[in-house]
């Protein structure tokens, strides 16, 4: 994934590069993330926690009204469980990189609808899973959250770091984006969705994927 992720990268940095005669932009954003956890029975339990996403990107003109449009960002995920004095969050920081086609269609006053969709890489940061919750394997031999009081730390307990014998996830993610919004002058304002197709899990049963629904607004300097 990390080696996927940086061939990417380069790939539409060159593309940018050599395309001295092509239109091209490029700005910043920022995004309100609403993030949680799917792919299990067990994250129904579980609610969104708020995050963030920001940084820059490009987008190319490949003919009129279509655009590739790429970049990096920071993006904070994860999910949270609150329920009757136990508490579990997950803490997790991405280096984002989106690969989008976007098409723009031209209205009045210089606004423009977009409509957006490709796939996303995600390499993982650092991770946190603060709570002090205990997992196991029930007797269908799914991995699930231990429920008996016993199983449960009070002192509050938070691990570190990518792996099995740590949060139990992965470092790498994959998904598709999708977004629409509205555009005026050098200005933005979108609402989008990622869908996590990768399982995070460092447990093959134990399905885990991202979503994520978000509110960005961005700012076009050329």
């Amino acid at each position: 994934m990390r080696k996927l992720f940086l061939l990417v990268a380069f790939a539409f940095i060159g593309t940018i590069v050599s395309a001295q005669e092509v239109n091209w932009n490029w700005g910043v954003k920022a995004r309100v993330n609403f993030n949680s956890f799917g792919g299990n029975e067990l994250w129904k339990e579980y609610g969104n926690k708020t995050g963030f996403n920001v940084g820059a990107f490009a987008e190319i003109e490949l003919k009129k009204s279509i655009f590739l449009e790429s970049g990096l960002y920071l993006s904070t995920k994860g999910t949270k469980l609150k329920e009757e004095g136990i508490e579990d969050k997950f803490n997790l920081m991405y280096l984002q990189l989106p690969v989008l086609g976007v098409y723009k269609y031209e209205l009045k006053n210089d606004f423009k609808l977009f409509g957006k969709f490709g796939p996303y890489f995600g390499l993982g940061l650092s991770a946190k899973n603060k709570g002090g919750m205990d997992w196991g394997w029930d007797d269908e031999d799914d991995y699930s959250l231990l429920s008996d009081d016993d199983d449960y730390d009070s002192d509050d307990e938070t691990i570190k770091g990518f792996g099995e014998d740590k949060t139990g996830l992965k470092r790498g993610d994959f998904g598709l984006l999708l977004g629409i919004g509205v555009q005026k002058g050098k200005y933005s304002l979108g609402l989008n969705y990622e869908l996590g197709l990768l399982n995070i899990s460092s447990f093959k049963e134990a399905k885990t994927k991202n979503r994520t629904f978000s509110i960005s607004i961005g700012y076009t300097f050329k």
